[in-house]
């Protein structure tokens, strides 16, 4: 009966045995599974952290040429406003006089002055006046290096029959007025003849219905509009803005996958905290260069706010019943 017993406990014993074995081997083979998947997961956010990092250097980069752009544009603006209370103070009595208006819009800044001073009718020839006037502009504009475009404007009075066969139509006399003042400012002042725009807009440009003597004399105009040399285009704003978005779509997923490693490999304490540091780096990122953007933006944005202001109250912003009116 012994026998019988011991034996028993034998064949027990080496079953649990053989049970014993086949867990481990199961168990061996998850761990080793998982292992290779934490391995793989960390290889990719390691892969991810790199590239996220790489595409912050390229954002930085390109934070700072919009920087420096937005304050180009600030000194332009400046430059600009400068150049009109120079041109105020120089101008006191023609601007009293309403012979000379003076206006800024869109950076741009342009001097009007009333064919009265500059003109004697149905000629294009510059009186000692308008001369004058033209000394004391080109006197504030001569160091800089400002396109000056001279655009000619007339009334909608029909050109007499005496002086038809030499200005056939008010496109004629506009544009010749513009061309006297052009050729005048590059040969008595020098002016670099390339930074010369001549223009003749006729009648179809007014700054007031030609109803009235006093709106007619106002359309009677030269105007010269100062505005900046062409420079080289910087990329445009929404590529900035679509960079940032798959900025923060990689970064999302980089910081996902570092979180995501840890719970397979808990083991592995140095990626929880490289998750916690790329993380954080990357937030304080991006919050600062959406300051830097919009600090970067603000004084353009201001100023075109009041530019668009000017704009509709400009009298060439008339309805366009006024306009059809005038012609």
């Amino acid at each position: 009966m012994k026998h019988s017993w011991y034996f028993l406990l034998a064949a027990g014993a080496f079953l649990t045995g053989c049970v014993s074995t086949s867990t481990f081997e199961e168990k061996s083979a998850e761990l080793a599974a998982c292992e290779s998947r934490a391995k793989n997961e960390l290889a990719a956010c390691n892969a991810a952290r790199s590239e996220t990092e790489t595409r912050l250097t390229a954002a930085n980069q390109e934070l700072d040429v919009y920087r420096k752009i937005a304050e180009a544009n600030k000194q332009k603006l400046e430059a600009v406003q400068k150049q009109e209370n120079v041109l105020r103070e120089r101008m006191q009595q023609e601007l009293a006089d309403k012979s000379v208006e003076i206006e800024q819009l869109r950076g741009q800044l342009t001097v009007r002055m009333l064919d009265k001073i500059v003109f004697r009718s149905g000629s294009a020839n510059i009186l000692p006046e308008g001369m004058a006037v033209l000394d004391k502009l080109v006197e504030v504009i001569a160091d800089s290096s400002d396109i000056i475009r001279v655009e000619g404007h007339t009334d909608d009075t029909p050109i007499s029959d005496k002086l038809k066969t030499k200005y056939p139509s008010n496109w004629e006399l506009s544009a010749a007025r513009a061309s006297a003042v052009a050729r005048y400012i590059e040969t008595r002042h020098h002016i670099n003849p390339k930074r010369l725009e001549s223009l003749g807009f006729s009648e179809y440009h007014p700054v007031a219905p030609n109803d009235t003597p006093e709106n007619k004399l106002r359309n009677r105009r030269v105007e010269i509009v100062l505005r900046p040399a062409p420079e080289a285009e910087a990329a445009p704003a929404f590529h900035a803005a679509r960079h940032l978005r798959a900025w923060w779509i990689a970064g999302c997923l980089a910081i996902a996958g570092f979180v995501a490693g840890p719970a397979v490999a808990a083991d592995d304490t140095s990626l929880d905290d490289s998750a916690r540091k790329v993380g954080n780096n990357f937030g304080e990122m991006l919050k600062g260069m959406g300051q830097e953007l919009k600090k970067a933006g603000g004084s353009l944005s201001e100023s075109g706010k009041k530019d668009d202001k000017k704009e509709k109250q400009s009298p060439e912003n008339a309805p366009d019943k006024d306009k059809d009116d005038a012609r």
